[in-house]
């Protein structure tokens, strides 16, 4: 072979390599703070380590992770038909590795699916060697994105639903394919709550679309439509097996989301806001992380662009060469009227109006969360990113500017990396020294407290009676063995949220915040207290708190011992008896009292 020719051939393989290379490097050092600091990672709280987690720990230690109604020793012997787990990808890691280990694995293992995920998305779309360096930038940053534990690995899959849907339009239309059987597995990568519903109503409306277009059915996006729905209903069949079997009265019958009227969800300011600002508006458990360089890069280029076109259209001078900026405009407008839709939806969702709708026509959905769809977001603007930067790449082809190009996709890489919001495990280790010292972040272990709870276990020769937490998470003691009278679940039966709520009645009728707190979804079944409540960092509290609670419906839920950070300095009235006090010295983060219901 001519040496020429070899070299050609040879640069850009090497060149692919190293580019493979920066992305799992970029891979190892997102996973490397949680291996590195292992149970000293710092960890959200909220929704984290006081749900999740323990909920998880306790199906595992109780052998009920393939349970559907089977009764725990949780919240008046609750059925694992309301502590819902989905059998997905993540429900197996949880089944074969402890769940320290387990969490680590889904996290790794969501940046590999949200990376492959938009990797293959984008490939399909824009295709070319010149392309491939910045859609796998693009991808990385994508897959780097923060979520919320049961949102990653569903947020993360849908651009390969995407990719699938682009896939199977082009089959034969009348022919059954069955390559598309394959999408009975696509439910295990995802769950019907957090993004299975919307993508099964986009799905349908993608079928409508195409049938408007072709003037023809696709049978195989109908038999992929058919495939996704059996899939999500084993996936999550505790979901449906909770709302048609049981067909209990929930507690989100009375969950209230919508409070808005239509003039203040609607007016100018407020879509404005929450177009420009969506990181900080309702977006709290799947960020898009689109300020400073996505916003700002896309929009630039999109005005510069549509000026360009307009002006050379006036002067009749627009030519072939510039048609893919036309391209590259009317794609992003779209994108971005896709956006549009989807705030104005998530808006409309916590109108009054919307939820009373939804409440009479649909009461199986009563309390389900649809503003949820606003999340889809951040696969559209993490598309229309990547667009953005390979025109970019064509404008500056021959020029050295080109290479600032790359330097936004790293930028953006880096920002996301480094970011420090709630679900920010990369970047808020990386950090660690610096977080460690303020005082929200709160590592796994000491919020969990192992070997502090074991030897109180063993010491009050505990026998599995119900117990409740004052001034810490109910999910410590959930997690470390104890059956709990409170805790948190987004979903459980009305007649125990009602019942426990006589028990902190008295409480609720001195504090009205609390009051609504608890009303007006019930999730959060707590011992409410005005002096310590649900404290998750190291503190000593050295003064009496007074207890305001109904002790007989206490007793009436099978309570018996209640643990508190503080002394409860009204113990006498309450009818409870101090058995001992816990020290946890320097070690751990509580100080426990114990005490027991006479």
């Amino acid at each position: 072979m001519n040496p020429l020719h070899e070299k050609l051939k040879t640069q850009p393989l090497k060149a692919k390599h190293l580019e493979n290379g920066f992305i799992a490097l970029v891979m190892i050092v997102a996973v490397l703070p949680l291996i590195w600091y292992g149970k000293n990672s710092i960890l959200p709280v909220h929704d984290l380590m006081e749900e999740a987690l323990a909920r998880l720990k306790m199906l595992k230690d109780n052998d009920l992770m393939f349970a559907l109604d089977s009764p725990t020793n949780q919240l008046g012997n609750l059925s694992t038909a309301y502590f819902m787990q989905s059998f997905n990808i993540q429900w197996l890691i949880y089944l074969l590795f402890d769940v320290f280990t387990a969490f680590v694995i889904c996290y790794g293992v969501k940046i590999i699916i949200g990376y492959f995920s938009m990797f293959l998305l984008l490939e399909h779309i824009a295709p070319g060697r010149q392309n491939a360096f910045i859609i796998k930038l693009v991808s990385i940053s994508f897959a780097l994105l923060p979520a919320q534990h049961n949102f990653q690995m569903s947020l993360d899959s849908i651009p390969l639903l995407c990719l699938a849907f682009l896939l199977i339009i082009k089959l034969n239309h009348k022919k059954i394919d069955k390559r598309v059987l394959w999408l009975l597995l696509f439910p295990f990568l995802s769950n019907t709550p957090m993004a299975g519903l919307f993508l099964l109503v986009f799905w349908v409306v993608g079928v409508a679309v195409m049938w408007i277009k072709d003037k023809k059915l696709n049978i195989n996006l109908v038999l992929g439509l058919i495939c996704l729905i059996c899939g999500y209903i084993i996936v999550d069949l505790k979901l449906f097996y909770q709302a048609i079997v049981l067909s209990e009265p929930l507690n989100r019958t009375v969950y209230q989301v919508g409070k808005w009227t239509i003039s203040e969800a609607f007016s100018i300011s407020a879509l404005a806001r929450r177009f420009f600002l969506m990181d900080n508006e309702g977006m709290y458990p799947a960020p898009q992380l689109v300020w400073p360089i996505v916003f700002p890069v896309v929009l630039a280029t999109l005005g510069s662009s549509v000026i360009y076109i307009l002006y050379k259209h006036s002067k009749n001078e627009l030519s072939d060469k510039h048609r893919y900026l036309s391209r590259y405009a009317l794609a992003a407008i779209s994108i971005f009227g896709m956006n549009i839709t989807f705030i104005f939806l998530h808006t409309l969702s916590w109108t009054s109006v919307f939820v009373d709708m939804i409440n009479k026509i649909v009461p199986f959905l009563s309390g389900f969360y649809f503003g949820r769809i606003i999340y889809s977001t951040r696969v559209t603007l993490y598309i229309v990113f990547a667009l953005t930067l390979i025109v970019l790449l064509r404008i500056f082809a021959k020029r050295k500017a080109r290479y600032l190009v790359y330097v936004i996709a790293c930028l953006q890489i880096f920002t996301v990396l480094t970011s420090q919001w709630i679900f920010s495990h990369s970047g808020i280790n990386l950090a660690h020294a610096k977080n460690i010292q303020e005082d929200a972040n709160v590592t796994f272990r000491e919020f969990f407290a192992e070997d502090f709870f074991s030897h109180i276990r063993s010491d009050m020769d505990y026998g599995g009676e119900p117990a409740a937490a004052l001034g810490f998470h109910p999910s410590v003691l959930m997690y470390n063995g104890f059956s709990c009278v409170d805790g948190y679940l987004s979903t459980l039966p009305l007649s125990y949220m009602t019942a426990f709520r006589e028990v902190i009645a008295p409480q609720l009728d001195r504090n009205p915040q609390h009051k609504e707190r608890y009303d007006d979804k019930g999730i959060r079944m707590y011992l409410y207290n005005d002096e310590i409540f649900q404290i998750s960092r190291k503190i000593e509290i050295s003064y009496p708190v007074e207890l305001y609670i109904n002790t007989q419906a206490f007793k009436d839920l099978g309570g018996m011992y209640i643990l508190s950070r503080a002394e409860i300095s009204n113990a006498d009235e309450l009818g409870l008896g101090f058995v001992k006090y816990y020290g946890g010295g320097d070690e751990f983060i509580y100080n426990i009292w114990l005490y027991t219901v006479f």
